[in-house]
């Protein structure tokens, strides 16, 4: 492979891998937006008896 080629290919690579990055940070985004939206959950507290 020629220079020009082998550099193409590494600037796709990291191109590649921001638009990774970028779309875990969106998901990790939408997930914690569901997760905060979403009602407590209601846990009775029961005693222990030993």
């Amino acid at each position: 492979m020629t220079p020009l080629v082998m550099q193409e290919i590494k600037c796709l690579r990291i191109a590649l891998r921001n638009v990774q990055n970028e779309k875990l940070q969106l998901q990790t985004k939408l997930a914690k937006n569901q997760l905060d939206s979403l009602q407590p959950l209601k846990i009775s507290k029961k005693k222990i008896f030993c």
